[in-house]
């Protein structure tokens, strides 16, 4: 059974995904989020508003705001990335992006509590 979007009230404040100098063009390219398998259930958490961010871990910059297109799920493109980031969701720009370096401050993927999402918001 194709797996369901989270209950309202359960969803994320904001979701990060992943990508370096590899993988950023692909990503682009397909609007396309991907991440290993074992992290479907956290994107599950992903609603309709939302917002995603990209954190480029090379370029040491975060990207966004985005909007998912659809459910997470597995295999939305299986020949994405070479089968590696399985777990997927499309996307589309939610009105102006924007990207801006995160100096010292990192991030890993999943999702994001209000607060972070606010600070990134405001840039």
């Amino acid at each position: 059974a194709p797996p369901r979007p989270a209950p309202s009230g359960g969803g994320a404040a904001g979701f990060v995904f992943l990508c370096n100098r590899l993988s950023r063009k692909e990503l682009f390219d397909r609007s396309l989020f991907g991440l290993p398998k074992s992290q479907l259930k956290d994107m599950l958490k992903i609603t309709p508003s939302t917002p995603l961010f990209l954190y480029d871990f090379d370029a040491k910059t975060i990207t966004g705001p985005m909007k998912g297109q659809g459910a997470p799920r597995l295999d939305v493109e299986k020949d994405a990335w070479r089968g590696r980031f399985p777990a997927q969701l499309k996307f589309v720009a939610d009105g102006p992006s924007m990207t801006c370096k995160t100096g010292s401050e990192r991030f890993k993927s999943g999702a994001l509590d209000a607060a972070r999402v606010a600070s990134l918001m405001t840039r």
